[in-house]
């Protein structure tokens, strides 16, 4: 009977990677001091047009803006202002040898061994980012964050990537340490839409739950264990307990790989799922617990 819960109106959503080409994002890059390929001597060598990738502005070694035609020659240091979609972004940084946003200034680790992440957040209309540059923000001083990417309606943009003044709805390309991005995000106002591959040449990853089914029971298997013999009782039954909870994800489309899986096709929308998750998650706790309780007898045993 679980089908007659589910809304019968919903149309199955387009897939990301459709959506991803539509989108438009401007970043720059930097001719390098060495390592230059000599084929590459001009402009129009890079092949941007073949690319699919616009190249919107141009500065020299001093930061001055200089017109860019297709027989100017490239030299060390130059950086060029790009807009393209996704995927003619990432092609163009795997195949061409040319350096990211400040890519001389190495984000700051609190670990070694931390994980940098790459995450597109939209710029909301509290943020306190708003009207200012990554430069005037100290995004990388004091965040640990780089600016990668951006993405907003209207002319191209014409100023570095520091430079740009943020506006509210701006779609933002970031890269930080994995310990301090979520602390980083709330405080600047910006809403974490999906995690990117930081090379730019991976599809994005859609959000997933802080913790699977599995890690779960790993982590409160010893907790339940530990509360049964502090009250004298048998750990059976507690840790089937933990097992059955952990699978009982049904409320959201994060709780469970398989929801996530089935909300794209089946057009659903977040709250969709508590109207067949919460009186599946009742049921559960309703029937499983003293059911547990009788076949994994709660009685210590002697």
């Amino acid at each position: 009977m679980g089908w007659r819960l589910l809304p019968r109106d919903r149309k199955p959503r387009a897939d990301l990677g459709e959506v991803q080409a539509q989108v438009d994002y401007e970043t720059e890059a930097r001719v390098p001091q060495t390592g230059w390929p000599e084929t590459l001597g001009t402009v129009g060598d890079l092949g941007l047009a073949e690319r699919n990738v616009a190249l919107t502005g141009l500065l020299d070694a001093a930061g001055a803006r200089q017109p860019a035609p297709a027989t100017l020659a490239l030299a060390p240091g130059m950086v060029l202002l790009l807009k393209g979609d996704d995927a003619a972004l990432g092609a163009l940084f795997q195949q061409v040898p040319l350096d990211r946003p400040r890519a001389a200034h190495p984000i700051e680790k609190e670990k070694p061994a931390e994980e940098l992440r790459g995450i597109e957040a939209v710029v909301e209309t509290r943020s306190s980012l708003i009207g200012r540059s990554a430069s005037e923000a100290q995004l990388h001083d004091r965040f640990g964050i780089k600016l990668l990417e951006i993405s907003r309606r209207g002319a191209p943009n014409r100023e570095r990537m520091g430079d740009v003044r943020v506006r509210a709805e701006d779609l933002l390309v970031l890269q930080a340490g994995d310990a301090r991005l979520a602390d980083a995000l709330r405080e600047l106002g910006l809403l974490p839409l999906a995690e990117r591959a930081v090379a730019m040449t991976d599809s994005r990853r859609k959000w997933a739950p802080l913790l699977h089914n599995a890690p779960t029971v790993l982590i409160l298997a010893p907790v339940g264990v530990a509360l049964a013999q502090k009250l004298g009782l048998s750990p059976d039954a507690f840790l089937m307990a933990v097992a059955t909870g952990a699978g009982s994800d049904f409320l959201t489309p994060i709780g469970h790989q398989c929801n996530t899986l089935v909300r794209g096709p089946g057009g659903y929308r977040f709250g969709d799922y508590a109207r067949l998750g919460l009186p599946l998650s009742a049921a559960v706790l309703i029937v499983g617990t003293p059911l547990i309780a009788f076949v994994w007898h709660l009685t210590a045993r002697g």
